[in-house]
């Protein structure tokens, strides 16, 4: 059996448990399902025995399988714990952290270069390399290893999780108004032909949860994904849609176009903030704190301390 306790295998194997199946285990190591079942076979044929029980649904693990399991789990915490250990020596040394933080589109424009100062000043440690991607694409990023922290929406805050902070939610009509804006009750910006994103995007799914919770019917009159065409969908005159905070309250041109914060009830979504396996807790802690400070920019935003249990 010499040999057979390899990492990559190792990792490879602990996917598979953990998602239950070879395919799902294929998509989130980002590897050819042919592969992981011929890296399973020469894993089963160094140790002699099956690790796994292939069925119609997915795949259980044999008493081997569950040894291994127990081990291999320990292996990796040891190898990150490892890892970690050696970042840390490495930046008492002065070595820079290079991170890769990736940030959903609706935030990216206006959030990035107050991201950027912010961690030039506050963490000059730290090499910062921001990419713009889309919530669900954001979080795979993380699952492959191919970004460290991800700034994503989401629809609601799931059970368990801390999001980084909350913003209100405005209806944003067509014209301008020269004094203060009156807030809206949701009823009436239910009843608004309005223009939202398509089935399955957080901000929809957040808002129909919503108005279900409150009894109330959406008047869906157009779906247009991203938030430069539905403004551009609202000054045409095509109906009203509603933005979250920092695109009411950004950088970017909102000529033409009148913001009113949604009441009766408010409305507050979550921002969350994932971190990749296997980083140094302290450091996810900073970078935590810098997005947070950063966000504080934006009206509408409250960011949600790090000891609050989600609402």
């Amino acid at each position: 059996m010499n040999g057979f306790l390899d990492l990559r295998r190792l990792r490879y194997f602990k996917a598979i448990a953990e998602h239950g199946s070879l395919s799902a285990a294929s998509r989130s190591l980002n590897l050819a399902q042919p592969a992981l079942s011929h890296h399973v076979a020469k894993l089963e044929e160094s140790i002699g025995v099956p690790i796994l029980r292939r069925r119609r649904d997915g795949v259980e693990l044999t008493k081997a399988g569950e040894l291994l399991l127990r081990h291999a789990t320990d292996i990796m915490a040891r190898v990150e714990a490892a890892e970690i250990d050696l970042r840390r020596l490495a930046r008492d040394d002065g070595a820079k952290i290079k991170i890769r933080l990736a940030v959903i589109s609706s935030l990216a424009a206006d959030l990035t270069p107050i991201v950027v100062s912010a961690f030039r000043s506050e963490v000059p440690d730290v090499v910062l390399r921001v990419t713009e991607s889309g919530t669900q694409d954001s979080r795979e990023l993380i699952e492959k290893g191919k970004a460290d922290f991800a700034v994503y929406l989401v629809a609601e805050s799931e059970k368990g999780e801390l999001p980084l902070a909350k913003e209100r939610l405005y209806l944003v009509t067509a014209g301008e108004t020269a004094g203060p804006t009156e807030p809206v009750p949701f009823a009436e910006a239910a009843r608004q032909r309005l223009v939202l994103p398509a089935p399955g995007n957080p901000l929809r799914t957040f808002i129909e949860n919503a108005a279900a919770r409150a009894g109330l019917p959406l008047n869906v009159a157009l779906e247009v994904d991203g938030p430069g065409p539905r403004r551009n969908a609202v000054l045409a005159g095509l109906g009203s849609t509603i933005f979250g905070a920092h695109s009411v309250h950004g950088r970017a041109d909102r000529a033409g176009v009148t913001a009113r914060p949604i009441v009766d009830p408010m409305l507050f979504r979550p921002i969350g903030l994932e971190a990749r396996k296997g980083l140094d807790p302290q450091l996810v802690e900073r970078v935590r704190s810098v997005l947070a400070r950063s966000l504080r920019n934006f009206g509408g935003v409250e960011v949600v301390p790090p000891e609050s249990p989600p609402s």
